[in-house]
């Protein structure tokens, strides 16, 4: 440390920061400060965020090895924000890595039994809650449709005892006539049966009256055009919705006869069989991978189904006058409902995941479904056995600085730092910051000189001179004590007491007498 009468001591410790200023060769205690935040909190901080990224190494995170990597890969950001960014490539050079020390697991027979039959069990875990939660789901929805045909039975009841309130009440469910109510009905029990595992007959058609569809315009009036342009549509979406159901049979005829052929393929060859299965399953999760992608990359922006809705409500509107009815009847709405290919074919592979996962979990004791984890043996390759160093480098340093980061309520090395500068007249605080001394193990930390010089610069007016040192030992704080107990051997009494003393008038006397 160079010789001077003035001098700002900040000492980063273990456990807390200290910031005493010395004027004249005398410490000024009134307004020194102490962080609760130390060196200690550092390394904590940088071990639970290695930690959070490569939890599967655990077992070497032991304090001797933590305090190793955070002294040689961490380093103080000057300025914090414009370092941050440098990571956001990830080619960068800061990001450094380091393979770990390899152990082969030896397992003897016993143990790959237990880690065998773990393993069976949370397989077993994971197929009763998925038959479990499709179960709740089919419960939930049986219990919906019976609630739902109550409803539409009595309404109809009232219907046949001629209740006044019957128009009102069917109104008030979304309905006009009683054909619809009937429809509604029969739609309702045709889907009840096939929850409960049934098999009823398919329903009919729905009866739909295109008359005016093969009338010439000229003898039609302007209301009569106008019902014919809706029937047109209508009649476009009816024979669209009967395709689809005539596709739909014949889907689920294919499906059926493909769950046959499985069936007897799992039986001939089960090797081969699985191996196919996984083949598909994997075939599957990346193509809802990329669409996801996909679909996050468009956020904020309509997509194309979105848009001929809003085209076909524009054009509804724009052709609509004050006695159109359109919209009162809820199946007028049908014609804006459009499922895009891209939508119908995430259906499809929603639906095809489920049902591989569902045979996955059935015949193959090893599978678990996504984002499960069998917490038996988390162990890696030999060559992947190695964890990198990020924004850690600089996010653990940063804290000194920042404590909230890690919710600790408390001002940073800089605020503490002006607080105490700010407390002492003019002049002195022009004296000290020529001599500033930063030691203790934070001291060693690289850029802490650099970074204390900035945010020192920042509070003193322009053109101070400002010089900051940085300790060369961890040990200042032991190395003085002993050289100041030294110096002192003949006039202990001037500088401290007895233990006998102490004990025989308190504490009180060392600040009676300023000891």
């Amino acid at each position: 440390m160079p010789s001077s009468r003035n001098s700002l001591l900040i000492d980063l410790g273990h456990q807390n920061c200290h910031i005493l200023p010395v004027v004249s060769n005398v410490p000024d205690y009134n307004v020194c400060r102490r962080m609760s935040v130390g060196m200690f909190q550092v390394t904590d901080y940088f071990f639970q965020l290695i930690g959070l990224r490569f939890p599967w190494y655990r077992g070497q995170y032991v304090a001797s090895n933590i305090e190793t990597w955070m002294r040689e890969q961490c380093y103080v950001a000057n300025p914090y924000e414009s370092e941050v960014l440098k990571y956001m490539s990830p080619t960068t050079p800061l990001i450094h890595s380091l393979t770990l020390p390899w152990v082969e697991p030896v397992k003897d027979a016993k143990q790959l039994e237990e880690e065998a039959a773990k393993r069976a069990q949370i397989r077993k875990a994971q197929s009763d809650r998925f038959r479990e939660m499709h179960q709740k789901k089919k419960e939930k929805k049986i219990e919906n449709l019976k609630l739902r045909l109550d409803q539409l039975n009595s309404v109809k009841q009232m219907k046949e005892d001629e209740d006044p309130d019957f128009k009102r009440k069917l109104v008030s469910m979304g309905m006009k006539t009683f054909d619809q109510l009937e429809r509604q009905i029969l739609e309702t029990s045709h889907a009840l049966a096939c929850e409960q595992g049934q098999d009823p007959p398919p329903l009919p058609p729905i009866a739909q009256k295109f008359d005016l569809v093969d009338v010439p315009d000229d003898k039609l009036s302007g209301a009569q055009l106008k019902e014919k342009q809706k029937q047109i549509m209508q009649k476009r979406f009816a024979d669209g919705r009967e395709r689809a159901r005539l596709k739909r049979e014949e889907d689920r005829l294919k499906l059926e006869q493909e769950r046959q052929q499985h069936e007897q393929n799992r039986l001939s060859d089960p090797v081969l069989w699985l191996a196919n299965l996984k083949t598909q399953y994997a075939a599957v999760l990346k193509r809802i991978n990329e669409r996801k992608a996909i679909t996050e990359s468009r956020v904020g922006r309509s997509g194309t189904s979105q848009s001929k809705r809003k085209r076909r409500l524009i054009i509804s509107a724009l052709d609509g006058d004050e006695d159109d009815t359109f919209g009162a009847n809820d199946n007028d709405w049908d014609v804006y409902v459009n499922q895009t290919p891209e939508e119908e074919e995430a259906e499809n592979d929603e639906e095809e995941k489920s049902r591989i996962e569902n045979l996955l979990l059935q015949h193959d004791e090893d599978f678990l479904l996504p984002g499960a984890s069998n917490e038996v043996n988390l162990l890696r390759d030999p060559g992947d056995n190695k964890i990198t160093f990020a924004t850690e480098r600089i996010r653990a340093p940063e804290m000194l600085f920042r404590p909230h980061m890690v919710g600790l309520d408390h001002a940073g090395l800089a605020e503490t730092i002006e607080v105490v500068l700010k407390r002492l007249p003019l002049e002195s605080r022009l004296a000290v910051v020529q001599n500033i001394l930063v030691t203790g193990g934070g001291a060693k930390l690289e850029g802490m000189k650099d970074r204390i010089f900035a945010e020192v610069q920042q509070i003193m007016p322009f053109g101070a001179q400002i010089n900051v040192t940085t300790s060369t030992s961890t040990l200042d704080a032991w190395k003085g004590a002993a050289k100041f107990g030294r110096e002192i051997v003949d006039r202990f009494s001037e500088f401290g007491l007895t233990r006998e003393r102490y004990h025989e008038c308190g504490g009180a006397y060392l600040v009676e007498h300023s000891l």
